[in-house]
Order: C-alpha cells, then sequence, then structure tokens
C-alpha cells in the first residue's frame, strides 16, 4: 500500500531584527508572534520569541531574536548574529534620521557579521500615513514621512532581497 501523503519537511531558521530604538522592532514582532498590538512598549535589550509557519510543504520554526536599537548596546549586540539565517533592518517610516541609519548604521553592521544572509528592508509604522492624528498634529511628522519609493530606493541602495512596510496595528 502506497502512503499519499505528503511528509512535512522541519526546518529552524534564526531571524535577527535590528533597527534604531522605538522605530517599530518590537512591536512588529509581538504582532506576529501573537497577533495582537501592545501598545505598552517596554525597550528592548535583547529578546527571543518563537513562531512556526507552514509554507507549502515545509514546517518553519523561526527563532526571532529582537535585539536593542540604542548605541549602549552597539558591543553586545553582535553577539546575537551567529548562526543567523536572515537578517531585518527595520526603520520608522515617519523619521528621516531612522532611514538614514539603515545605510550609516544598520547595514553595514550586518554586512560586516552577516555578509551572506538575506535581508530584508521593513518600514515600520506604516499606519502613520493615514492616521489623520499624525497628520493633523504635526507638519513636522508629514514633512519626515518616506513614501514607498523612498523605501524601495533605500532597499536597493543596501542590496537589500526585498523592501515591505508593515503596521503592527494593523
Amino acid at each position: 500500500m502506497v502512503d499519499n501523503k505528503k511528509r512535512i519537511i522541519e526546518k529552524n531558521r534564526k531571524l535577527v531584527i535590528v533597527g534604531d530604538g522605538m522605530c517599530g522592532k518590537t512591536c512588529l514582532l509581538y504582532s506576529f508572534v501573537y497577533n495582537i498590538f501592545d501598545s505598552n512598549h517596554t525597550p528592548t535589550i535583547f529578546d527571543t520569541y518563537a513562531a512556526s509557519v507552514q509554507v507549502e510543504d515545509k514546517k518553519i520554526t523561526l527563532t526571532l531574536f529582537d535585539t536593542a536599537g540604542q548605541e549602549d548596546f552597539d558591543r553586545l549586540r553582535p553577539l546575537s548574529y551567529n548562526d543567523t539565517n536572515i537578517v531585518l533592518i527595520c526603520f520608522n517610516i515617519d523619521n528621516q534620521t531612522s532611514a538614514k541609519n539603515v545605510t550609516e548604521k544598520w547595514y553595514p553592521e550586518i554586512h560586516h557579521y552577516c555578509a551572506t544572509c538575506p535581508i530584508i528592508l521593513v518600514g515600520c509604522k506604516k499606519d502613520l500615513r493615514t492616521d489623520l492624528v499624525t497628520i493633523t498634529d504635526s507638519t513636522e511628522n508629514c514633512k519626515q514621512m518616506l513614501s514607498i519609493e523612498d523605501g524601495k530606493r533605500l532597499a536597493a541602495q543596501i542590496h537589500a532581497d526585498v523592501y515591505m512596510e508593515c503596521s503592527a496595528k494593523t
């Protein structure tokens, strides 16, 4: 008798997420793992999450390493890069400095420690583009808001494999 069931292949992958402090990394991971938005932000030093996803006939267990973006942790953060399979570089789409740090800080660091890893560039806080409170409260925020095209250019500049935008809220 022949068993026609597909065999599920299990894989483990380590994903490290980097970016400036308060750019949305922790909320993004928390929303992905628990499917809820937690507005009570606690600055992260280092944290680890786990999630399983199914891709075709593969069950992939992701170990997600959330890193601190603050300068105080620049010497500790590289300890999390060992055996990394994928890197997410995040920036806040309504903050020009956060985007600038992608090219000046995060990409050079990742290129040094994880040169062969695929990079996904993530524009966080996408909901702010349509949030009326943000738009009406601060003309300065609107001036700093990066467009999708800006994000795509930034991704090309750092040779990211993928560019995407997201909101941990939606």
